[in-house]
This record gives C-alpha cells, sequence and structure tokens, in this order.
C-alpha cells in the first residue's frame, strides 16, 4: 500500500510516520507538510491521512478536490478536535483524534485495506461479469425491473433490484432520492426540495418521502450539518 502523510505540524508530521511505519514497516510511506504539496504531487496514493486544521488550503478543501479525480486515494482525517468529524462527512473514511497512538493508526489502516478490497463492483450482463470502479458509478435508475448503471464510460443494463444494488455501495457516498434512482453524491452539483442535479447536468427527481432523508444525507456529505 501507498500511504500519503500530510500535517503543517512537523511533530506530528513525524509521529505519523513513526507509527504509520510500526504498522508496517514495508509500507511505502510519503510525507508532505502542506495540503497544496500533496494535491500537486504526480504519485498516486492508496490513502491519505490528511490534518484538517491547516493554513489554506487546509485539509478539508484538498479532500473535496481530491474526491471529484478518477482514482482518488481513501482519506483518513486527522484532527485536534472532534468537532470537526461532523465536517467532511462522506469524504473521509475515519477520524483520528490527536495525539495518535499505534491503536488507532492500526485499525485505521487496517479499515483502508477493507475499503480497497471492496472498492470495487461486478455486474453481470450477457453471461460475462463487469468490474466496475464505484467512484465511476454516476446513478443508477430502475426500469421495469431492469437496472439502469450509468458510469463514466455509459450506460450497462441488467436485470436486479435496486435494494440489492444499493447494498453493495459504500452509504457514505451514495444517496436515494427516489424509490427509483440512488446518485453518488460525488456527482451532485445541486439540490433542491423537489429535484437534483447532477455535474453532466442530469435531473433527478428527489420525492416528498424521500425528501428529508436524502437532504441530510447530502448535507452531511458537504460538510453542512442541517
Amino acid at each position: 500500500m501507498k500511504l500519503a502523510l500530510c500535517d503543517d505540524n512537523a511533530q506530528d508530521l513525524c509521529r505519523m510516520a513513526e507509527l504509520a511505519a510500526q504498522y508496517d514497516p514495508n509500507m511505502e510511506i510519503f510525507s508532505f507538510s502542506s495540503a497544496e504539496a500533496l494535491y500537486e504531487s504526480t504519485l498516486d496514493f492508496d490513502a491519505v491521512l490528511l490534518d484538517i486544521e491547516m493554513d489554506g488550503p487546509n485539509g478539508y478543501e484538498i479532500a473535496l478536490r481530491m474526491a471529484q479525480e478518477e482514482n482518488h486515494p481513501v482519506i483518513i482525517f486527522v484532527t485536534n478536535s472532534a468537532a470537526y468529524a461532523v465536517r467532511g462527512y462522506g469524504l473521509a473514511l475515519r477520524y483520528l483524534l490527536k495525539p495518535l497512538r499505534i491503536e488507532t493508526i492500526s485499525e485505521a489502516l487496517d479499515a483502508v485495506k477493507q475499503e480497497l478490497r471492496s472498492n470495487r463492483l461486478t455486474v453481470t450482463l450477457d453471461g460475462i461479469s463487469h468490474v466496475l470502479k464505484v467512484q465511476d458509478i454516476r446513478y443508477a435508475e430502475v426500469q421495469r425491473h431492469q437496472i439502469m448503471l450509468y458510469t463514466a464510460d455509459g450506460c450497462l443494463s441488467f436485470r436486479g433490484a435496486l435494494k440489492d444494488l444499493v447494498s453493495q455501495l459504500p452509504g457514505r457516498w451514495f444517496a436515494a432520492p427516489h424509490q427509483s434512482y440512488v446518485v453518488n453524491l460525488l456527482y451532485v452539483r445541486s439540490a433542491s426540495k423537489t429535484e437534483l442535479v447532477l455535474t453532466d447536468g442530469t435531473r433527478i427527481p428527489i420525492s416528498r418521502r424521500r425528501q428529508q432523508e436524502f437532504l441530510h444525507s447530502f448535507h452531511r456529505f458537504l460538510g453542512v450539518y442541517q
């Protein structure tokens, strides 16, 4: 696993590196003293331990940029305050409170490994199995027991129940605005009480029954807890 560490506090960054190396001496570890330096790196990381409270751009802002990329890393936020755990819900797999301990680092990196293994969705179409990256899925719609799965590369259609598909998708990224739809919140550009618009301009209805639950999930994902 290739791991990036980012903290503008030199002592905290060093401690993070020591604990990560203790967890797995063979892991590739790269350290950055600013969020901007991390974002500008040309390396591809499997995971990032990212301090939230840095001078601009801060960790949350860089995590939001990363989430829009095709192959973004799993993000673990590191913070001095539990109050920051609300901000960035959906972006981070875990939140770690300082001072860090080997137990918390180990649990977080174990979760990262599990997340990396489950970051694939397999669907069968005409006897052929298609393996998709979860982050490439924009939304899914059910029509007469057929699931229309829209991805960055096009659309796949197969028989199935939407609830079965939803059970295979990470809940922190996906939400259902309507009984016939599930959307990847990474691709939502805007949302009103009755409709959401994706980044490609697709408009999807928000049903009255799902309105409160969906908007709550969307706001938590954006870090705007209401």
